[in-house]
């Protein structure tokens, strides 16, 4: 009996000290794979030349680290561009900062970058008319972050940068963009002026603890907020729609920025953009922030052009919403695919604003596709570093003045075009072919919208589920025809 227990002891042993030896190595190997902190090759550049690009480039702190899956961005892309590759590429002068995000761990870095180009022929000028806040009056909460938009007259004047300043930054403070954060109780009026001093504008901030908030209080970000009502969409003879309520939901919610309407659908409603990186904000909740199981519709986090002063200068904005209940994008899916509803060229131009801007969108295809073989939400299209040289170095001196200031046309400059035409009118190799439920849906495909897109166009794309847990999508994409300054 003893000689048994002695060899079940034994046994018992080697298994316990083979585990350990297993786990000892199964943790260190854990930790020294793991992305426990982040280095960038530059922390600080400072661009003299629109030819010149940098080659930004993330350093696992440990040298058996694992080399992070990083997502790169920038705060201001109109000042810079950053590619998934990490290239940065100079638009304008001023400064930005490009952060680079390990989706292994969600450690960040960030590297500032400067632009001052000093062009060898002095840019034409115009001169800014009028500075104007959109909403003066605005109520927040202690911690809460909101971004003041603003309006310039002539919306192409030469040089746009703003100086802000706070009246009483403890209890307000304004960063060089217009972000607004609450740090106490109080009031403070936030200044917006030209460099020049000549033209500026005021808006009145008003501060409250969470605690001390009266629930008929219109507060951004409580969670009683009072949405305003959603008006019957007037459309005039172009395709603009010219009677939504934005600025009335943007007083509300500062992350609504732009207005839907599809014409022939239940679709007339504010649009969000939180800039949250897995866009997932929005997903469950209304714009009153509170959850809501249809959620609410929200611009891809990628589309950044939006929030520097609501212009779209993406060559893809897309939206999302869910396809539940019988609001925000239900009838994108259920309507558009029906004969009744493209029988009517009017239902295809979809109108969307901003609050500088009112924009039509001429629809060119409807269809289901599988999101997991084919990638559909790019924003942009850019060349490589060696051609973006090569076609900066062809452009005339005035070219590339225009190259400094406009950019529309840097990024038309920059532009891919032959990927975008392949991305753009390759839409019918995206359609669902292999589930047998969307079989029927087939003649989506051959539909004739009568629209031609050319490589300088940009798109717009609206976007839902068609399944609950599948990876199919319904997808309507149009292309820009025409805009107006709101």
């Amino acid at each position: 009996m003893f000689k048994n227990l002695k060899i079940y002891l034994l046994i018992f042993s080697f298994i316990y000290a083979f585990l350990l030896i297993i786990c000892t190595i199964f943790i260190d190997n854990y930790a020294e794979t793991q992305v426990v902190g982040m280095g960038i090759n530059v922390s600080d550049y400072t661009f003299t030349n629109y030819t010149d690009v940098l080659e930004l480039e993330v350093i696992p702190l440990s040298v058996t680290a694992e080399k992070p899956d990083i997502l790169w961005y920038a705060d201001d892309y109109t000042v810079a561009f950053v590619n998934e590759s990490g290239q940065v590429i100079p638009f304008k002068n001023g400064q930005t900062i490009i952060t680079a995000l390990s989706r292994n761990s969600g450690l960040t870095v960030t590297c500032k970058i400067t632009v001052d180009v000093k062009n060898s022929v002095e840019p034409k000028q115009t001169d800014i008319k009028s500075v104007e806040i959109v909403n003066k009056e605005i109520s927040i909460i202690v911690g809460q972050n909101y971004k003041i938009i603003m309006q310039i007259e002539p919306n192409d004047a030469s040089v746009q940068v703003m100086d802000w300043s706070s009246s009483d930054e403890d209890v307000v403070q304004v960063d060089r963009n217009g972000n607004i954060t609450a740090l106490k109780d109080g009031k403070a009026i936030v200044t917006v002026s030209t460099k020049d001093g000549k033209f500026s504008d005021t808006a009145e901030i008003i501060v409250r603890n969470q605690l001390s908030i009266n629930s008929d209080e219109d507060i951004s970000d409580n969670s009683d907020i009072k949405l305003p009502l959603v008006q019957a969409p007037v459309v005039d003879e172009n395709g603009y729609l010219i009677n939504d309520n934005l600025k009335d939901f943007y007083a509300k919610n500062s992350d609504c920025l732009a207005w839907l309407y599809v014409p022939g659908t239940n679709m007339n409603f504010p649009v969000a953009y939180r800039g949250d990186i897995e866009n997932s904000y929005y997903l469950s909740r209304g714009f009153d922030k509170k959850e809501k199981y249809s959620g609410s519709a929200f611009i891809n986090y990628l589309c950044m052009s939006i929030i520097k002063d609501g212009t779209f200068y993406d060559a893809n904005t897309t939206i999302f919403g869910h396809a539940r209940g019988d609001d925000i994008f239900d009838q994108l899916e259920n309507v558009t695919r029906t004969s009744e509803w493209f029988g009517l060229k009017s239902n295809r131009l979809i109108a969307l604003n901003t609050l500088t801007e009112l924009t039509v969108w001429e629809v060119f295809a409807c269809y289901y596709t599988d999101s997991d073989e084919h990638y559909y939400l790019m924003a942009d299209f850019m060349v490589d570093a060696e051609t973006a040289q090569s076609r900066y170095n062809a452009l005339s001196e005035d070219d590339k003045i225009v190259f400094g200031n406009d950019n529309s046309y840097k990024l038309d400059i920059l532009r891919d075009k032959n990927e975008f035409l392949q991305f753009t009118l390759g839409w019918k190799t995206r359609v669902e072919t292999k589930h047998e439920i969307y079989g029927k849906y087939m003649y989506l495909r051959d539909r004739d919208y009568g629209v031609k897109i050319s490589s300088s166009d940009k798109i717009l794309t609206l976007s839902t589920c068609a399944d609950s847990g599948s990876s199919i999508r319904y997808v309507v994409q149009a292309k820009l025809v025409s805009s107006k300054p709101r």
